[in-house]
């Protein structure tokens, strides 16, 4: 499977694995967020790349090109020998961000969801283009019960 740009691609079923894979420079990772919750997918061998910088579509710096906000992994689903490229800085040159793992306050309120990476080999990755976790909403959740 190969993708490119993507917003949200959509879901992948339990229990399906993708094998040499292409996500180059899409939204909510190429396979989308995973709503089921179920998890149990599997992405292997693949590459996952951030901005194209030498791609000249939305060049030079400045313009606003289809500049979205680019995530590389989603939660829930397991990544095996697989290689992430291009992350090399959390601002792109279009002015969006990137990151290779984002989660918002508004998706996972009080909990952390499950990243499962084995045999990953990061290639141009700068530690600020890692992870991004969201702000705190400025109320606690409802959703815990009596404290």
């Amino acid at each position: 499977m190969i993708a490119y740009k993507n917003g949200d691609a959509g879901e992948l079923p339990v229990g399906v694995t993708l094998y040499d894979s292409l996500s180059i420079d899409n939204e909510d990772s190429w396979i989308g967020s995973l709503d089921l919750g179920l998890g149990g997918a599997v992405v292997k061998d693949s590459k996952i790349y951030g901005e194209l910088k030498d791609n000249m579509e939305c060049y030079p710096y400045g313009y606003n090109c289809s500049c979205t906000s680019i995530t590389g992994v989603s939660p829930l689903i397991s990544y095996v020998d697989t290689e992430i490229i291009g992350f090399d800085d959390y601002t792109q040159g279009c002015g969006g961000s990137q990151f290779v793992v984002r989660l918002v306050s508004k998706a996972y309120e009080d909990e952390m969801p499950f990243f499962e990476m084995t045999n990953m080999l990061f290639t141009d990755l700068a530690f600020s283009a890692f992870a991004y976790f969201g702000l705190p909403k400025n109320a606690p959740s409802n959703t815990c019960g009596p404290f």
